[in-house]
């Protein structure tokens, strides 16, 4: 049997099978550092801001729950703060850009 809660995140009483698709409950940002691509991923629908250093939002785009690619290529090398602003909690990450 499997209960399914959803909170923003899955919980269940049995393991995940093959074609289960299974998001961490914190979001998460990959590679890090990266260059011109991040692969971000949350478990419930999130605004995703890119923060620079200065505290200005570089970058903003609506995602939904789930895994998505994002295009870096346009920001400058350094170091930003990636922002998944949630129904319930925000959820702050530092990246760092190096080509």
């Amino acid at each position: 049997t499997r209960l399914q809660v959803t909170l923003p995140v899955l919980v269940s009483v049995d393991e995940p099978r093959d074609n289960d698709v299974w998001f961490p409950s914190t979001p998460n940002v990959m590679p890090n550092p990266a260059s011109d691509l991040i692969k971000v991923s949350s478990a419930s629908p999130s605004t995703l801001e890119i923060v620079d250093v200065h505290g200005r939002v570089v970058a903003r785009r609506e995602i939904s729950a789930g895994g998505h690619d994002i295009d870096i290529s346009a920001l400058a090398q350094g170091t930003y703060y990636v922002r998944f602003v949630m129904p319930l909690t925000t959820h702050v990450t530092t990246l760092t850009i190096r080509r």
